[in-house]
């Protein structure tokens, strides 16, 4: 019982989600990297340090406010908001591969740059991962509900034929 309302409740956002404009789903792609892309610095500084990371200065929070700057233009510039989530490919994991390459190479040049106290170089590789990681990550999980969803209907809505003759 539990688990059914559990997958009513699913079922209805994604439909939700479907239902909204083009141009909100654009931003809340965009959203939704943003808060990636902040949680996977703290993740690769925690990861790095061994503990979870609570020593916060002016710097990280210049960093953190940084990488939506340099990730957006970069991000929009490979194309990763104009695609289709439906149609998520390999081409559209290596556009993400090459777009968080870039822009990680040049936040790992401006993080250099500001430099903040006790801030571990290694940050800028393990953020790499982590960032690659969730962000191709995301938007699989959103294909793949996508296609549950209309694999699901698909099922639902045929009709039984009794073939004659």
């Amino acid at each position: 019982m539990f688990l059914q309302n559990y997958q009513n409740k699913i079922r209805k956002l994604i439909i939700s989600l479907l239902s909204i404009s083009g141009k909100s789903k654009k931003i809340l792609i965009v959203i939704i990297d943003i808060i990636i892309l902040n949680l996977s610095f703290y993740l690769s500084i925690s990861a790095r340090l061994g503990v979870w990371f609570s020593d916060f200065n002016n710097s990280y929070f210049i960093i953190m406010l940084i990488l939506p700057l340099i990730a957006l233009p970069i991000f929009s510039a490979f194309g990763l908001y104009s695609s289709v989530i439906r149609f998520f490919s390999l081409y559209s994991v290596v556009k993400i591969f090459f777009a968080v390459t870039f822009f990680i190479t040049i936040w790992g040049i401006t993080a250099l740059i500001v430099q903040p106290p006790s801030f571990p170089r290694s940050v800028i590789l393990i953020n790499f991962f982590i960032a690659l990681t969730n962000i191709v990550n995301i938007r699989l999980l959103a294909k793949l509900l996508i296609n549950l969803l209309k694999t699901e209907d698909k099922i639902n809505t045929k009709k039984n034929v009794a073939i004659y003759g």
